[in-house]
């Protein structure tokens, strides 16, 4: 009787966990689509913070920092000290800054009109004040991403549904197979498969969210390969925002020369150093994060997370 009992359960379960299978894999589907325009507009290092999350800080804030000085906000100017470039930074105006602009720009200025990136990498080797403005600043771009409705709070608890049904099912499957039946494994098998979906679902964006990451990771693929249409200062800033390295970044250099677009700005960040990397992400690096290894041409692998101030 009790084997009967276990049969009819772990067959109830197993169709209860195939049917949330067929319903993951139809929302996801959903989260395919790639618009061909983008519905919300994101700064560059929203994009950034989007699409590769905690995974190349120093380039969010080169973004950043190129955003500011293309809207006018802040002028940048390299200057040498004991035979490496540094950057000096003077503020120009706060207007129209967002929360997370804002936040930003106290990260770098700390109050002030100037500053420069020898100031911020002392700071960065000898105080906690960086850490804690750099979480600052990181927080408030997080919070205001999610205020566009880019990540889904109901995703976690059907996060928590997918993980509870299948821990269910897996017990009933367990319990069955040591009672020698077969069914059991069956149960385990659809089990392991709505474990999986609710982990999918954990920490998700939104369907919305999706759409714009599919836009801005197809624009990515497009900047990589130097796509004719983009010839703009703001195309490559984006393009710096997505990571692209030097090699990549080169043929949409060359579109911008053939359209007549080139700026102070962007001839600044294209100076090298002797990998072929940019020098301005090379200073952004040492001073903000203290990472003393040289980006090159081929790639900007040498990112590591923001630094988190531990409260």
């Amino acid at each position: 009787m009790s084997n009967i009992i276990l049969n009819i359960i772990n067959i109830v379960t197993s169709i209860i966990c195939i049917l949330m299978v067929f319903k993951a894999v139809s929302i996801n589907k959903s989260k395919l689509n790639i618009p061909k325009k983008k519905s919300i507009e994101l700064t560059p290092a929203e994009v950034n913070l989007l699409v590769h999350g905690y995974n190349h800080a120093p380039r969010i804030i080169t973004a950043q920092i190129l955003d500011l000085e293309y809207n006018g906000n802040i002028k940048t100017r390299f200057y040498e000290r004991e035979n490496r470039a540094e950057l000096d930074f003077k503020r120009i105006t706060d207007e129209g800054l967002s929360i997370a602009e804002l936040a930003f720009m106290e990260m770098i200025f700390m109050g002030k009109d100037e500053n420069n990136t020898e100031n911020i990498k002392r700071l960065v080797n000898n105080s906690d004040t960086m850490p804690k403005l750099q979480a600052n600043w990181f927080d408030t771009l997080e919070s205001e991403i999610k205020k566009l409705g880019l990540y889904d709070d109901k995703s976690k608890t059907l996060a928590g549904k997918y993980s509870l049904a299948g821990a269910v099912t897996a017990i009933f499957g367990a319990i069955s197979l040591f009672s020698g039946q077969f069914l059991g494994f069956v149960a385990i098998i659809a089990a392991c498969l709505v474990l999986f979906m609710g982990l999918n679902f954990n920490l998700e964006k939104s369907v919305l969210g999706h759409e714009l990451t599919n836009y801005w990771t197809d624009l990515m693929n497009r900047y990589r390969i130097g796509d004719k249409e983009f010839d703009t200062e703001r195309d490559f800033i984006y393009a710096i925002a997505l990571n692209l390295p030097m090699m990549h970044l080169e043929k949409l250099y060359e579109n911008i020369l053939k359209a007549g677009n080139s700026s102070e700005l962007l001839e600044k960040f294209m100076q090298t150093n002797d990998e072929g990397g940019s020098i301005f992400d090379d200073v952004c690096m040492r001073s903000f994060i203290g990472f003393e290894k040289q980006t090159t041409r081929e790639n900007t692998e040498t990112t590591i997370k923001l630094l988190r101030h531990k409260s």
